[in-house]
């Protein structure tokens, strides 16, 4: 039986039943004792893996999959940086650190633009912000679609700037259309992703100078996001793909046996 993400537990188990919870989300370290309920732990992102291993015998890394990988891929000749993702009163995104960056960016590099897509109760603080550092000219804000591949494709270099990530789907997304990445090197997600200095660039937590440095290293060259962005998207193909996933379910499932 499988729980995905659910705050139910088995009590009353079935002795020919095998029971299986996925982890989407960060660990709080709450109610541990409670997880020993589930003969399996399924966790998304290897980053809490030493961690659950302390608390439970039998705990596996199963990474989200893209059901569709596409064959475009985007120009890296586009002088745009993309981000997306909701825009919460606790900032969880990072999108004003991110703003932060895109003013020390904007010192060197002033044709090209950030993209901002989301939505939520602090837009009205993001926009704020961009005013406080004088960025109108240079980010742009757009709301959720539908046709999110068209802003991939519209793109050159996909940032993150995230607290905190389960796995970080939109880096796998991003990848997908060979957009390199660069995001903070949180404590899960974005390490299973991205190779650092070979799909994208891991900057240390914190450091908005390294993070600009990354950034400002990709859009003077236009070689290196194309060279960065075929890693990224053949790592897709590699770790992410539908098939790769789903036969490590199935290996799962046969070992239940």
């Amino acid at each position: 039986m499988l729980f995905n993400n659910s705050p139910h537990f088995p009590l009353f188990k079935h002795k020919n039943t095998h029971y299986v919870k996925v982890m989407h989300t960060i660990s709080k370290g709450r109610y541990l004792s409670r997880y020993n309920s589930f003969d399996t732990l399924i966790l998304v992102s290897s980053g809490e893996l030493e961690f659950w291993q302390k608390h439970h015998k039998n705990v596996v890394v199963i990474p989200n999959f893209l059901s569709n990988i596409p064959e475009e891929r985007t120009d890296y000749a586009q002088k745009c940086v993309l981000a997306i993702g909701r825009m919460t009163d606790d900032d969880e995104k990072g999108f004003k650190r991110l703003l932060e960056i895109w003013n020390l960016v904007c010192q060197k590099q002033k044709d090209w633009k950030l993209r901002l897509i989301g939505e939520g109760e602090s837009r009205g603080a993001i926009e704020a912000k961009i005013r406080e550092l004088h960025l109108e000219d240079f980010v742009s804000l757009g709301n959720f679609t539908d046709r999110i591949s068209e802003e991939y494709l519209k793109s050159s270099i996909y940032c993150l700037t995230s607290y905190r990530e389960s796995f970080g789907m939109v880096l796998v997304e991003s990848a997908s259309f060979g957009l390199p990445c660069v995001a903070f090197d949180v404590k899960t997600g974005p390490r299973d992703i991205i190779e650092d200095k070979r799909s994208g660039f891991l900057i240390l937590d914190g450091d908005l100078e390294e993070y600009a440095r990354a950034l400002t290293d990709l859009m003077e060259s236009e070689n290196l996001r194309k060279q960065m962005g075929e890693s990224a998207k053949a790592r897709v193909k590699e770790k992410f793909s539908r098939e790769v996933v789903i036969e490590k379910w199935e290996r799962l499932f046969k070992s239940f046996d």
